[in-house]
């Protein structure tokens, strides 16, 4: 992890985030081990909120400075939620198949216009 000044006034910290996580899989809640592993960097300066730069042909965000602190766990943090595996699975794990999808076609659901047309036959029929 290194912090360095850059023109402009502004603070570069730049670092390699490497971790083993435990998620819950999300077909069987079993967990599911994985290694993270990122670097990254981020871009502080002084100001109240977060801003845009352009420097080397690139836009990075700026993040403010409070009260003169330079708050490195909320990036690590940050930098890990990005880095998570939003949907992990189990090995061998199988989405269920939605009960909808599992029917035949000709089970299904009467179309619209056969409702109305039922519904058309009972109102106004002499009978």
């Amino acid at each position: 992890m290194r912090l360095g000044q850059i023109p402009g006034g502004l603070i570069r910290l730049t670092a390699e985030l490497v971790a083993d996580v435990t998620q819950e899989c999300v077909v069987t809640l079993a967990p599911v081990q994985s290694r993270v592993a990122e670097s990254f960097s981020v871009l502080y300066g002084d100001g109240g909120e977060a801003q845009e730069v352009n420097l080397d042909g690139a836009a990075e965000t700026i993040e403010p400075i409070e009260n003169g602190i330079i708050d490195i766990g909320e990036a690590v943090a940050q930098q890990l939620s990005l880095a998570l595996d939003p949907f992990p699975h189990a090995p061998g794990a199988i989405p269920p198949v939605p009960a909808e999808t599992a029917k035949p076609a000709a089970e299904g659901p009467p179309s619209p216009f056969q409702v109305l047309a039922s519904w058309k036959k009972k109102n106004y029929s002499k009978e």
